[in-house]
């Protein structure tokens, strides 16, 4: 343990002695406990120094556990309990508590460290940045507080604030944290393209940099609403027209189609809103011929962009088409069907086929009473005499097994679709130019073809063109076969 060395000497003496440890004593904080022993000297006449070092100026004094001061006697003690004074507790000074330094409460700093104050503030990130007009910008603006040794000074408020470009921002009061930092909770571009600036400031004078500008600039984004290729496909029969529409910078809002003058229908399945969409036109009751096909695609933003496909149905395809309304014909287009094939077609596309059942075994032609398609005949017999004509020939006989000419099947499909024909006109020409009036008869067929057919033998091909077209165009003007005949009267045979 340091010993300590007593001196004595003259008032002049001492006080000399006193000034020197004073001066060396405030110069560092490290050596507080010198106001105790300087507190001793003024009371008692005595200058104790503890073993310590005096930093200020490289200078030191340490005593020696073995030696004397002056005017002590060789050999001799100074104090009888080394370390201590009397009437105190070793380690301690005179009127305190152990571990605590005269005047001061223990656990205190006599001489605390002031706060550190703002002295200087500057960006710390999100200047510079660029976005669309009204767009959030992806950093949020933030700065940097420190003291005068650049030290970060925490707990520093900081007032953000838009300055010009119209656009606003979010969490404008903000603290500074450990570091220093302090951010604004977003900002937002105004609603036109240009400069925007944001000001964030620093209560306070004489604070370098302050207030820190930042600097965003609103770019106006182009949007352009496109559409990819187009292909047409009969999907399960059905007649569809697929293809892609798009917007860059931006997403889609609608995608639709029209049939020529018919009303516009959604054109994709894909969820919207999105920045491209597959286009599926699906048109279930479009007619054989040709058509124009009119898309349009919006986006959110209000730009759109249209387009006109052609679409062409040519009657070779019914074979194809005609199945979504009777799922059971099939067979290939150049095979020849019979008037008994005829009628059941008929019959299914008029939905009758519940009381054809009912009609089973009836005798409306006597040659069909054990055949087959005896119930749809004579379904098919009932309707054509409500509407007075018949489906037999002229001897009185439906025959069946007979194969069906292309005038027959005009006649039966003009007649069955309440289509007038000319009185003055030979048959079977007077029903076919009546489909073709009526817009029954696929263009591509034509009134002189079917005419220089008309007394020789029909196909499926044909036949699958004019039911198909007969039913799809009535379902255009708002009445299916099948509505007109579902409330037939069973006739009594």
């Amino acid at each position: 343990m340091p010993g300590r060395v007593i001196f004595r000497g003259t008032p002049a003496t001492l006080s000399t002695l006193e000034a020197m440890l004073d001066s060396r004593l405030r110069s560092t904080r490290r050596l507080r406990r010198g106001a105790a022993v300087l507190a001793r000297l003024r009371t008692g006449g005595l200058l104790a120094l503890a073993a310590f070092a005096l930093v200020a100026g490289g200078c030191s004094a340490a005593g020696d556990s073995g030696g004397t001061g002056p005017g002590t006697p060789p050999g001799t003690t100074p104090d009888t309990d080394p370390g201590t004074d009397p009437g105190t507790n070793p380690g301690t000074e005179p009127g305190t508590e152990p571990g605590t330094e005269p005047g001061t409460q223990p656990g205190t700093d006599p001489d605390p460290d002031p706060a550190p104050a703002a002295a200087a503030v500057a960006a710390h990130g999100g200047d510079g940045q660029t976005g669309a007009p009204g767009a959030l910008l992806a950093t949020a603006p933030s700065v940097t507080v420190t003291d005068a040794s650049g030290r970060p000074v925490g707990g520093v408020t900081v007032t953000f604030a838009v300055t010009a470009g119209g656009g606003t921002a979010s969490g404008t009061t903000a603290t500074t944290d450990a570091g220093g930092i302090a951010a604004v909770g977003g900002w937002t571009l105004g609603p036109a393209a240009g400069e925007n600036t944001l000001t964030a400031t620093v209560a306070g004078e004489g604070i370098a940099g302050n207030p820190v500008t930042f600097h965003a600039t609103a770019v106006a984004v182009t949007r352009t609403v496109a559409f990819g290729d187009f292909t047409p496909a009969l999907v399960n029969g059905v007649p569809h027209l697929d293809g892609q529409a798009s917007v860059t910078n931006g997403e889609l809002a609608s995608v639709e189609f029209a049939v020529g003058a018919s009303a516009w229908y959604p054109a994709t399945t894909a969820t919207l809103p999105a920045a491209s969409a597959p286009v599926q036109a699906v048109m279930r009751a479009l007619p054989l011929g040709s058509h124009t096909v009119h898309l349009r695609a919006a986006a959110t933003t209000g730009e759109s962009a249209s387009a006109d496909v052609p679409y062409t149905l040519a009657a070779t395809q019914a074979m194809t088409l005609l199945p979504q309304l009777l799922p059971t014909f099939g067979g290939a287009a150049e095979y020849a069907i019979t008037r008994a094939e005829l009628a059941t077609l008929l019959v299914r596309l008029f939905g009758q086929e519940e009381n054809a059942r009912l009609l089973a075994g009836a005798p409306c032609y006597v040659d069909v009473v054990n055949h087959w398609a005896n119930g749809n005949v004579c379904m098919l017999e009932a309707l054509a005499e409500q509407r007075g004509f018949t489906i037999g020939m002229p001897d009185g006989l439906f025959h069946p097994d007979d194969l069906a000419d292309t005038g027959t099947l005009a006649a039966l499909v003009a007649r069955f679709a309440e289509v007038p024909a000319d009185a003055g006109v030979s048959y079977p020409l007077n029903y076919i130019q009546a489909l073709d009036q009526a817009g029954l008869l696929p263009p591509d067929l034509g009134v002189a073809q079917l005419a220089a057919a008309a007394g020789e033998r029909t196909n499926r091909g044909v036949t699958a063109a004019l039911l198909y077209q007969a039913w799809v165009v009535r379902r255009l003007k708002g009445r299916t076969l099948a509505q007109t005949y579902v409330d037939a009267t069973l006739p009594a045979w």
